[in-house]
């Protein structure tokens, strides 16, 4: 199986991205936070979460609030790889032994609600209270970014409120976190009908590979489909058989329990953050499920990468996104 090696790379670039921003050093049980995924060394980020003061904890670089955290096994793969290589870039064994002794997200099972001394019975609704305010948070946050990024107001297009807006509406629970629901999630697609939102959504959802999104937008365009019109024939046959099943992201562990099922999702009642993740989920499937002789001649024949749609290169190095298909899951951790 043809994909990246460490020789592909080079080193000091890597250790440099690789370097810890609280410590300054190299990352020791790298471990990357949700859903911004800046990452620390575990006895680090700990220690900062760990501290009393914002009500939801915050990023060290980004200062956004975390929903989650957990160990960066990739990273924590190629910096072990590269240090074996360059020894003289590694840390002393008692400075490792020390990190390890006083490593509170470790101790803690990377449970944020124990780490900031959450318990009892109350512990699982602050969980998901800390989860949702977070992934919220982050949604505000991306939607704010992708109107600097994509800033044309006179493009954008007015979406009515959905009827559970109204006042004095009761909104039924989200299906995948419990909180009140925002819209079904076809009616959350409607959201995307303009190109700048579409464009947006198809970005985030393929990793930032432009070279897979040029793909699935021509396959679109041969289809004669809008990305919104794909997303609701998905919705209405979700998991049709001999296909993969949608993919889900979900920005604070677990899965929605339709998952796998056959059933339409179109009327699935969803908050805002799980209803962009779901979206993102059907944009991925979608490319994945372009049949391979459907592609253009350019996007057939080539090997996997061996950290597949999990990996960061691709985002930013032309070359390696168009040499390597990255439809697919990481194989090497």
């Amino acid at each position: 199986m043809e994909g990246p090696t460490v020789s592909d790379f080079d080193a000091d670039q890597i250790l440099g991205e690789a370097t810890c921003a609280i410590c300054q050093e190299v990352m020791h049980r790298a471990t990357s936070v949700q859903p911004c995924m800046h990452s620390f060394c575990s006895s680090c980020l700990g220690g900062w979460l760990k501290r009393p003061g914002d009500k939801l904890p915050r990023c060290p670089v980004c200062r956004q609030a975390v929903a989650a955290v957990g160990k960066n096994h990739v990273l924590d793969s190629l910096i072990e790889k590269i240090l074996k290589a360059h020894p003289d870039k590694m840390r002393s064994v008692a400075a490792l032994a020390d990190l390890d002794s006083r490593d509170p997200l470790y101790d803690n099972g990377y449970d944020l609600v124990k780490l900031r001394g959450g318990g009892g019975v109350a512990a699982g609704f602050a969980r998901l209270t800390v989860a949702a305010a977070a992934a919220a948070e982050a949604m505000d946050a991306e939607s704010e970014h992708s109107q600097s990024e994509f800033s044309s107001s006179e493009e954008e297009a007015e979406v009515e409120e959905h009827a559970w807006a109204e006042p004095g509406a009761v909104r039924p629970a989200c299906r995948l976190c419990g909180v009140p629901a925002w819209r079904p999630l076809r009616s959350a697609s409607e959201t995307i009908a303009n190109p700048l939102s579409a464009t947006f959504l198809t970005k985030t959802a393929l990793a930032n590979n432009t070279f897979e999104q040029e793909i699935l937008q021509e396959w679109l365009h041969t289809k004669g489909l809008s990305l919104q019109q794909a997303i609701i024939d998905l919705l209405a046959n979700p998991n049709p058989e001999g296909v993969p099943a949608v993919r889900w992201h979900a920005p604070f562990g677990g899965g929605p329990d339709f998952l796998h099922s056959p059933e339409a999702w179109t009327d699935i009642p969803s908050c805002k953050p799980c209803s962009q993740n779901v979206l993102r989920g059907v944009v991925y499937s979608i490319r994945e499920r372009i049949a391979a002789e459907e592609l253009p001649e350019r996007a057939r024949g080539r090997g996997n990468c061996w950290y597949g749609r999990c990996c960061r290169t691709q985002s930013h190095k032309r070359h390696h996104a168009e040499r390597l298909n990255h439809i697919c899951e990481q194989t090497r951790r």
